[in-house]
């Protein structure tokens, strides 16, 4: 029994699209090949479905795809995009697992219908450089679909989503889906879809003598090449090779500032600004009064010839110190003496100051006396304006029977007279 990823290359349980008796009746360029088209067939099975059903623009890409035999053709396809379909097909399969819980079987059946969609795509548009788009778009597609209970409740949040995947990758490459089996798909793939050969070789080595099929694995430009800086692990394609070399960080460079040395790129700005001998420097007796500036690799020198010159910035240094500190000592002095006399007036004024609190308290008790005096009085005028109000109301009612007496009286008085009045007129 072959693993899934195997099955996956030979199209196992996968229903053929049509026979290819009909296939090759159809199509003309398929006819052009059947040995080339029945090989592909039994190499990579449904998946690429035959590759010489696609159309071709000219004679000239059957020269160099050479029309032989698969077992004879370049195998060689450019890394990168290798391992950019590798690493979207792995993408694929575990989001087909994570989104709609599916097995690795199921997700690889799905993998192979996106790649008939894509193929047939291929056939229908009739364009050589559509190939590997239409690839890369089937296959984004069945990594961006959900199932219909997921799409509807959005049980999973995007962040989870993306972290579920990432660890079904971790799982698929561990053991289901190793990178080998994928490398070697996606090699495929590329072979197949890319018909304009911008990213594989296909040349056929068949129609070669044998010191030229030698020449063309070495010089071939698609040929995988391991990258030769020390530590560096790259793999790229011969034709990468250069821009790579010109971006690693394991290069080893000669010095930016010209000390000679050879460092790694990356270890670049570390060797520069610390160990490199070309560094500028200051001399370490700039604060004392030197600033000559020099190269790390000249300052030991400048510092054994500029010895006494360093020792006499030194002593006017500590002169100016000594100069400095007397002056401080004096001025503490000073500050001393000063200190002394705050400290006899704040005593002083810590005397004044208990003697005002002394009289202080001896007002607050007369204080207290008067307000006990004052509260008596109070209370003395209010007696004696309830005996003023007692007498004013006595007064006022002797007046009214004093005034009501004189009333009396002068008619008394007006009788009598009246009486002697008439007494004198009787006599007369």
């Amino acid at each position: 029994a072959r693993p899934p990823a195997m099955q996956l290359a030979t199209g196992e349980d996968e229903p053929r699209p049509g026979n290819t008796a009909s296939s090759s009746s159809s199509s003309p360029a398929h006819a052009e090949s059947p040995a080339k088209d029945q090989l592909l067939l039994e190499k990579v099975g449904e998946v690429g479905d035959t590759a010489g059903s696609a159309p071709r623009t000219s004679t000239d890409d059957d020269e160099r795809a050479g029309g032989g035999d698969l077992a004879t053709v370049c195998p060689n396809v450019d890394i990168s995009t290798r391992d950019e379909f590798s690493a979207l097909l792995l993408h694929c399969v575990a989001s087909e697992m994570v989104n709609r819980d599916a097995d690795l079987e199921s997700a690889l059946r799905k993998l192979r219908k996106a790649v008939f969609l894509a193929q047939n795509s291929f056939r229908r548009a009739g364009d050589v450089e559509a190939g590997l788009n239409l690839l890369h778009e089937c296959l984004n597609k069945v990594a961006s679909k959900k199932s219909f209970g997921a799409a509807v409740a959005h049980v999973m949040k995007k962040e989870q989503q993306t972290a579920r995947v990432g660890l079904q990758m971790l799982k698929l490459e561990q053991c289901g889906f190793e990178t080998a089996a994928r490398n070697a798909l996606a090699s495929e793939l590329i072979a197949q879809f890319d018909r304009e050969h911008l990213f594989h070789c296909s040349h056929d080595l068949a129609k070669y003598s044998e010191q030229e099929a030698a020449n063309h694995v070495e010089t071939c430009r698609f040929r995988a090449l391991e990258c030769q800086n020390s530590n560096c692990t790259t793999v790229v394609s011969a034709h990468e090779m250069g821009e790579h070399d010109g971006i690693c960080a394991h290069k080893l460079l000669l010095c930016e500032r010209g000390c000679g040395a050879q460092i790694q790129r990356l270890k670049m700005k570390e060797h520069t600004d610390g160990a490199c001998t070309c560094r500028p420097v200051i001399c370490p007796y700039k604060d004392i009064g030197c600033k000559f500036a020099c190269t790390q690799e000249e300052l030991p020198s400048h510092l054994k010839l500029e010895t006494n010159t360093h020792l006499l910035l030194a002593v006017k240094k500590l002169v100016k110190f000594e100069s400095a500190i007397a002056d401080v000592s004096s001025g503490l002095l000073d500050v001393r003496t000063r200190a002394y006399g705050a400290e006899a007036e704040c005593a002083t004024y810590k005397r004044e100051m208990a003697a005002l609190h002394l009289h202080i308290t001896e007002l607050q008790k007369e204080k207290a006396q008067l307000l006990k005096r004052l509260e008596q009085a109070d209370a003395h005028i209010k007696k004696v304006d309830g005996s003023v109000s007692r007498l004013s109301a006595s007064h006022g009612r002797a007046e009214a029977e004093l005034k009501a007496a004189l009333s009396k009286l002068a008619s008394e008085q007006t009788r009598v007279k009246a009486c002697i009045d008439a007494m004198v007129d009787s006599k007369r």
